[in-house]
């Protein structure tokens, strides 16, 4: 799990990370980000059943379908097209209030590795990746 904390209210920071367009702004190796709001519990808005589509530089398409959508608060995604050699893989991003009027944000990552070198290099890989992009994100957010 990473965990950072930012001078945004956590509705900021939400409302930055539900601007699935702009993450390649934030996240490294990332070139395109489409949603496909066909399957939302609410047609036409991001929510439950949405889902990211990802276009990557060296892992090829992966599709995020949300699980969980609640806006302040946080998401919960399904990874699927991953190239690696993973299987089973949910996300889960939780924004938390701060007394101080900032917020912590929790981003984890749950999976089941296969393989043999890649199963070693993947989870390491993906921590790196998140860890860098979410301290960019901090330079997007206004507060």
């Amino acid at each position: 799990m990473i965990t950072v904390t930012f001078a945004a209210p956590a509705d900021e920071l939400f409302a930055v990370l539900a601007d699935h367009q702009d993450m390649p702004r934030w996240l490294p190796l990332l070139r395109r980000v489409d949603v496909d709001n066909s399957g939302s519990r609410q047609p036409g808005v991001c929510d439950v059943g949405s889902a990211r589509i990802c276009r990557g530089i060296g892992f090829g398409t992966v599709r995020e379908t949300f699980l969980a959508w609640e806006p302040g608060i946080g998401f919960a995604y399904r990874v699927e097209g991953w190239m690696m050699p993973l299987t089973d893989h949910l996300a889960v991003v939780r924004i938390s209030p701060r007394d101080d009027g900032g917020s912590t944000l929790q981003w984890s990552q749950h999976f089941r590795d296969r393989g043999i070198i890649l199963k070693w290099f993947c989870p390491w890989g993906i921590r790196q990746l998140l860890s860098y992009g979410i301290r960019n994100l901090g330079g997007t957010i206004r507060s």
